[in-house]
C-alpha cells in the first residue's frame, strides 16, 4: 500500500483506469459466453447444484436437469421416507403429507411417495434479456401419477426481469434459494 502512495496520484489514477477496463473486458467476455447455449449451461449447472442440496434423498441420487422444451428446465426427485417427507417446511404440503402418511402407517411408510421439483422457465428470455420464472413444487398426488392438482400440490414461485444476462447470472442462485424455502 505504501508503494502506491509513493508513486503519486497519477499512477493510482492510471491503475484505477486499467482495473476498470479489465472489469469491463471480463464482463463483455462473460456476456458473450452466456449467449446461445451458455444460458442453458448456466441454468443446468445451477439446477444440478440445487438438486444436490435440496432434492437428493436416500432413494434418489445424482439427479440431472432435464430440458422439457419451450424454455423449461426441470429437476425432480421422490421422497420415499415418511419421516424425511414430514420435515418439509411448507405448511400446506406438510398437512397433505401427514394425511398421506396416515394411509401408510400399517406398512411403516412403505409405499409413500412425494415428488419434489425445481423448475426454471426461460421462455420469456430473448437475446440476453427478459423474464425468468423459478418454481419449487411439492406434489403428494401419488394416486394420480403426480398430476398437477391444487389440492395435492404446493408451489412457490418467483419471477425476475432483467435487461443484462450478467444480472441473471449473478441473481439466479438467490432466486432458487428463495423458492427452495418450501423444502
Amino acid at each position: 500500500m505504501i508503494r502506491f502512495f509513493q508513486q503519486g496520484p497519477s499512477k493510482l489514477k492510471e491503475r484505477s483506469k486499467e482495473f476498470e477496463q479489465l472489469r469491463i473486458d471480463q464482463e463483455n467476455k462473460a456476456r458473450e459466453e452466456l449467449q446461445g447455449s451458455g444460458l442453458d449451461q448456466l441454468i443446468c449447472f445451477t439446477l444440478d447444484n440445487f438438486a444436490f442440496r435440496y432434492l437428493e434423498t436416500s432413494h434418489t441420487k445424482n439427479i440431472q436437469t432435464e430440458f422439457l422444451g419451450e424454455g423449461i428446465y426441470s429437476v425432480h426427485s421422490f421422497e420415499l421416507e415418511p419421516m424425511s417427507a414430514l420435515k418439509i417446511q411448507d405448511q400446506k404440503a406438510k398437512k397433505g403429507i401427514v394425511t398421506l402418511a396416515k394411509r401408510f402407517s400399517s406398512t411403516k411408510g412403505v409405499g409413500l411417495k412425494v415428488k419434489l421439483e425445481l423448475l426454471c422457465d426461460t421462455s420469456k428470455v430473448v437475446n440476453g434479456s427478459g423474464t425468468i420464472q423459478c418454481h419449487a413444487v411439492i406434489n403428494w398426488n401419488m394416486d394420480n401419477d403426480f398430476e398437477d392438482d391444487i389440492d395435492f400440490t404446493s408451489k412457490k414461485s418467483v419471477s425476475y426481469d432483467f435487461s443484462d444476462i450478467l444480472d441473471l447470472r449473478n441473481k439466479l442462485a438467490l432466486l432458487l434459494e428463495d423458492v427452495c424455502t418450501i423444502f
